[in-house]
């Protein structure tokens, strides 16, 4: 996996992305939450399941920062370019709307007012 600065980030990184060799090229996959998190989905003990969706949303918060920081570091580095920095930044539905605008040809419609 891509060097982080932050050890941390690293083992968290390391932890729930596996690299899939399999794929044209390789790519690192994120994991099911359930193969870390055993009670996500266990309603039949809905006290562990809670415990475990807690923990995944804490744990989705620090991935989600790690892979910005990494992203940046890597566009600082000269790794990334703008548009990979940009795409690991923006937030998912600033993408959406992005690709949105695009699609439809709305870019002109937006700006030109």
């Amino acid at each position: 996996m891509i060097s982080v600065s932050s050890k941390e980030d690293a083992t968290l990184l390391n932890q729930w992305y596996k690299l899939d060799s399999n794929n044209i090229p390789s790519l690192y996959c994120l994991q099911p939450v359930s193969s870390i998190f055993t009670n996500f989905t266990n309603r039949a003990h809905p006290r562990l399941m809670e415990e475990d969706q807690s923990q995944w949303w804490e744990t989705m918060g620090k991935l989600n920062r790690a892979v910005r920081v990494a992203a940046s570091e890597l566009y600082q580095q000269g790794q990334f370019t703008a548009q990979d920095n940009h795409r690991y930044n923006w937030s998912g539905k600033s993408n959406q709307i992005k690709d949105f605008i695009v699609e439809k040809n709305y870019f002109f419609l937006i700006f030109s007012y």
